[in-house]
């Protein structure tokens, strides 16, 4: 018995049918029957089903027949990489049962891909793994896996959405057994790894050109991969507004298929502090030279789902001419360095000023010497500035409005 794939490899999907032949020749010098049913013929293959045809005068010397079975492909042949399966023929001669040689045939995945967000730069309370602030990296892996022989002219190419920029390539890694006509690395080599703009996005398109792919390996219990672990930067654009959801896809190609990955990828979430503040005057202002009144500002942080710590953050109050801040500040519950403040600007400083967080602080101001009565003194207005990340970042957004 000669038993051939007809149809069906490789596999792609999960129901995909693998469709066989099964060709039965009478190679002695008798007349065969069959051993099954109504004197059909049988095979017996330990995946798929398979039928007969009838044969009513049996199977003389060198007469063949052509049996066809199929299998539906699994969850578990995807991800095995291959399905394996062995059949053998059976007829009888009188009472006596006649078997065939076995013979097996092994059908093949295409390649397969496999996106994952692994992570973003920052992870804490307030920014989680699937949460970014503007200029946060976010690590992307890719896991292409490879049949085994050749895969002609294999194309990777993975497409940001316009709210993110290729940032670096972390690592390249080979199975063993896998190479390619163009070894792919962390160096952007032109005419291997291409960056570029697609859409409404800047440089949020990789293109990965291995050429020919080849995997030597005959183990077919392991799967063999390359595996490309990448950084893309949520850009600071207007479309990047806090609760925006970024994602993107990948895709495969190579002379005879492609592929898509396998699930999309985790989306990422673009969250910003939302700061605030009020300024109030407590109790009743100075009118003479020398005379000090007393301000309070209130600071907040948002406390929403896609809120966060606020970078860097420098409030600011300019003192009016006619007027002078009295030194020190009052830091009250705030936990703000106050130190670079002078006579005629206000300044507090905080690291970090975390989501959800709020205090309060007080100051004065004492009217200068030198005002005269009916003097008009402009009222003030004080300012805040932060950053979504901390130290000096190309690409970071710095606030109020960002």
């Amino acid at each position: 018995m000669k038993k051939s794939i007809i149809s069906g490899n490789p596999y792609k999907n999960v129901g995909d049918l693998i469709r066989y032949s099964y060709l039965i020749t009478n190679t002695g010098s008798v007349t065969l029957v069959g051993a099954g049913s109504g004197g059909l013929f049988t095979v017996s293959d330990d995946k798929a089903s398979v039928i007969c045809p009838e044969t009513p005068t049996g199977l003389a010397p060198t007469e063949q027949i052509t049996c066809i079975g199929s299998y539906a492909v699994t969850q578990t042949d995807l991800d095995y990489g291959s399905v394996k399966n062995i059949a053998q023929a059976h007829g009888k001669f009188g009472s006596t049962i006649i078997n065939s040689n076995q013979d097996e045939q092994r059908a093949k995945t295409v390649p397969f891909l496999a996106k994952e967000l692994t992570s973003t730069e920052i992870n804490t309370t307030n920014n989680l793994a699937t949460e970014a602030t503007i200029g946060e990296q976010v690590t992307y892996t890719l896991t292409l896996t490879i049949p085994k022989g050749t895969t002609p002219s294999g194309i990777l190419t993975d497409v940001l959405d316009a709210g993110m920029s290729f940032y670096d390539i972390q690592s390249v890694t080979y199975s063993p057994t896998v190479t390619s006509g163009n070894t792919v690395g962390t160096v952007v080599v032109p005419g291997v790894i291409t960056v570029s703009s697609t859409g409404d996005g800047t440089n949020n398109q990789i293109e990965f050109d291995f050429g020919d792919i080849s995997n030597s390996s005959t183990d077919y219990t392991v799967q063999q991969s390359i595996v490309i672990v990448y950084r893309a930067a949520v850009r600071n654009i207007s479309s990047n507004q806090t609760g925006s959801q970024l994602s993107n896809s990948a895709g495969f190609t190579w002379t005879t298929g492609s592929v898509s990955q396998k699930a999309l990828t985790s989306k990422v979430t673009v969250i910003e502090p939302t700061l605030s503040m009020v300024k109030s005057q407590v109790g009743v202002a100075g009118k003479d030279a020398g005379d000090t009144t007393t301000f309070s500002i209130a600071v907040s942080n948002g406390s929403a789902d896609t809120d966060t710590d606020a970078k860097d953050v420098v409030l600011s109050d300019s003192i009016p001419s006619g007027m002078s801040l009295v030194l020190p500040v009052n830091a009250g519950t705030c936990s703000a360095d106050f130190s670079e403040s002078t006579a005629t600007l206000l300044t507090g400083v905080w690291s970090t000023f975390s989501k959800g967080a709020s205090c309060l602080f007080t100051f004065e101001t004492k009217l200068n010497a030198d005002v005269v009565p009916g003097q008009t003194i402009l009222a003030n207005s004080a300012e805040m500035r932060w950053t979504s990340i901390s130290g000096v970042r190309s690409g970071e957004r710095s606030g109020p409005s960002g």
